[in-house]
């Protein structure tokens, strides 16, 4: 799937997913947004978007380093994803220790954009455990310690 839409964006460049963005959102997704969307899927190049798929289908299966985090996780998923579904994440969310598995309803995929408000999307309200981290300070990577590694982690999954 991933290499069919690299191959299509080469040859064909952006208009048809940009007609027809990725089932991203949920099915309550606002006009605004949705065009926002459209709006910067047509302002990428299309070897830039062939690129980032076919990297997406080369990446290697982290799901076996999910029991190595240390740290307390929320796993987050949407009701309404159809990219990597609710039952995925949950699996995912089952292999780490300490975890709290939360699930946002009336968003897709992209619920940082559909629901930014949501308590579960700010990740400086993961809890006291994890301490005050300073985005703005440059040093908040190493002060996050092993946060970091598990965030990169949760991105990159998938079954």
């Amino acid at each position: 799937r991933r290499a069919a839409l690299a191959e299509r964006a080469r040859q064909e460049g952006l208009a048809s997913l940009v007609d027809q963005p990725p089932p991203l959102f949920s099915t309550h997704v606002s006009a605004e947004l949705l065009q926002w969307a459209r709006q910067v899927i047509g302002a990428q190049a299309p070897e830039g978007v062939a690129a980032a798929s076919l990297g997406m289908a080369d990446r290697p299966d982290a799901t076996v380093l999910l029991p190595n985090i240390g740290v307390p996780a929320l796993v987050i998923t949407s009701a309404e994803d159809t990219l990597i579904p609710p039952d995925a994440t949950r699996e995912m969310a089952e292999d780490i220790p300490n975890t709290d598995f939360e699930i946002i309803e009336g968003a897709g995929h992209c619920a940082h954009l559909e629901r930014p408000a949501h308590r579960g999307l700010d990740v400086q309200g993961l809890g006291p455990e994890l301490g005050a981290v300073d985005r703005r300070d440059a040093r908040a990577p190493e002060r996050v310690g092993d946060l970091s590694l598990g965030l990169a982690l949760l991105r990159s999954c998938g079954r």
